[in-house]
């Protein structure tokens, strides 16, 4: 499991720009912030990872997939508020 999650994480860590950030949440999820970036850029952007993620093979594993949950922070919103979005989204 491990191994799958550092490569998933090599291939998110790709994907993104100098001043985005992936980070491992809860157990065997990921987040990714991508500051000045909107809705429709990081749904494609997530498109991308997910295609990117099912399409690489790992050993030992029959195939990995991956879902997004997209959200964008408001002003003044909590960050529990904010990951909730990101769940519910999922």
């Amino acid at each position: 499991v491990d191994r799958v999650l550092e490569g998933v994480a090599a291939l998110l860590q790709e994907e993104v720009r100098d001043a985005d950030t992936v980070c491992r949440w809860r157990g065997e999820e990921f987040a990714v912030l991508l500051p000045e970036t909107g809705a429709a850029e990081a749904a494609t952007l997530a498109q991308r990872m997910r295609q990117r993620i099912g399409e690489t093979p790992s050993t030992g594993v029959a195939g990995i997939t991956a879902s997004f949950g997209i959200t964008e922070l408001q002003a003044g919103q909590t960050r529990d508020a904010f990951v909730g979005e990101a769940d519910r989204a999922l």
